[in-house]
């Protein structure tokens, strides 16, 4: 938004729009050749601190604001806050685990520490960037147990150190810089500074590989209605499911066969696109070269989390139109039929660069600005109306729409295959 017309120039047009309304009152309508006054309005804005795609905003439109800063947070405010959300989970485990929630916490704080500190973005590593919703996803992650599977503190240590790997490592590459080993050595010293000593080869004794962790997944047991999210005790089994499931995908009439060798590591990818999918909220960036199965594990698992997928179709003359097509029909599935649905992209279908801005859109807020006329929200209205109704949400038009971009976010899922950058 705040784009500036040249390199050399301060002049940011959408933002002198804004200083303009809150200097005048409103706008002139060159075609009307009036004034147009916005009543009973006040502007709110929230902004980060400049830095990655982040830029400065003029002065003179900062001046027209009252300035509120809002300070990182202490350590132990942090760890109330993640305390009190796991406080009455586990209070239902047994006394071993109950008073975890306080260690569980701390650790994953001091972790996040570590990693901020230690594991800072470079040109090759730009997506070394960690921030608070990382510790949270932790958190989630572990708020997973139940206590018919975690019955000692030992197993709610390997929950723990699952979902760090999961939300940290999955991110790290592999290079002659060993970010993998190096996390490791930093979560062993968290792990004795917070859980009594615990050591990583005590933990992790009897799991295949240390570098990768314990697997966890909610697809092995087929017999209770709601699926546990359950550590995999034996991987032979669950090789066996998944070849089962990819069975069960390749006889599905609507489906395209995949011929696909099941081996060890793409096993675990499929485990970790699962979990991704079957977070609330969920949405995953799977990084490899082309051909390396980013697309067809992301359908796979789609396919175990009962999800359904969402391609667009590429042609010559596919620009901004066709794209929004598709965006309705999307948004038309998630938000108004209410189908859990992943959306697929690949890098070869970024015609344009506006795609990606409406991808960004979707992550942030669930909606396009300005996707819709004025004409196509009736209908929509209707889509949503009983359901809504049977939420005992509103039914006016602001709160039907509220629902719908509520339903989009609960049900829709983001999975973008891309290609890591090509080096000289």
């Amino acid at each position: 938004m705040p784009q500036k017309t040249s390199a050399e120039s301060p002049f940011q047009p959408p933002l002198e729009l804004l200083r303009l309304w809150m200097d005048y009152g409103g706008w002139y309508d060159r075609s009307k050749c009036a004034w147009k006054y916005i009543l009973d309005s006040q502007l709110v804005a929230a902004m980060a601190p400049p830095s990655g795609g982040r830029a400065v905003i003029c002065n003179r439109t900062q001046a027209r604001f009252h300035l509120v800063n809002i300070t990182t947070p202490e350590d132990s405010q942090l760890t109330r806050i993640f305390e009190s959300i796991m406080m009455p989970k586990l209070q239902e485990f047994d006394n071993e685990i109950k008073p975890m929630s306080r260690s569980l916490a701390r650790a994953t704080i001091g972790l996040y520490r570590n990693v901020t500190e230690r594991f800072l973005p470079t040109p090759d590593k730009s997506h070394y960037l960690f921030n608070l919703r990382d510790v949270a996803k932790v958190i989630q992650g572990t708020l997973q147990a139940e206590r018919q599977y975690f019955d000692t503190s030992k197993s709610m240590i390997r929950l723990w150190t699952h979902e760090c790997m999961r939300v940290f490592a999955d991110r790290f590459l592999k290079d002659s810089a060993d970010d993998i080993g190096k996390f490791i050595e930093a979560m062993s010293q968290v792990m004795r500074d917070h859980f009594e000593g615990a050591e990583w080869a005590e933990v992790m004794e009897d799991i295949d590989d240390e570098r990768y962790g314990p697997i966890f997944c909610s697809f092995m047991s087929e017999t209770t209605e709601i699926l546990p999210y359950e550590e995999v005790a034996d991987y032979s089994q669950l090789k066996q499911c998944c070849e089962d499931k990819l069975e069960d995908y390749n006889l599905e009439p609507k489906l395209i066969n995949m011929n696909l060798v099941l081996f060890k590591d793409a096993i675990r990818h499929i485990c970790r696109i699962h979990r991704i999918l079957m977070m609330p909220r969920g949405n995953a960036m799977l990084v490899g070269v082309g051909g390396s199965g980013r697309q067809s594990l992301a359908r796979l698992a789609s396919h175990i989390a009962g999800i359904g997928v969402f391609v667009i179709e590429i042609t010559k003359q596919y620009r901004l139109i066709e794209w929004r097509d598709d965006m309705k029909r999307l948004f038309e599935i998630t938000g108004v039929s209410n189908t859990p649905t992943a959306f697929l992209f690949n890098d070869t279908q970024l015609k344009e660069q506006a795609f990606l801005e409406d991808i960004n859109n979707i992550l942030s807020s669930g909606e396009i600005p300005s996707l819709y006329g004025k004409d196509e929200l009736p209908a929509i209205y209707d889509g949503v109306r009983k359901r809504a109704a049977d939420a005992e949400s509103g039914g006016t038009a602001e709160e039907l729409w509220a629902f719908f971009v509520d339903s989009i976010r609960s049900n829709l899922h983001v999975i973008l295959a891309m290609s890591p950058p090509l080096r000289p």
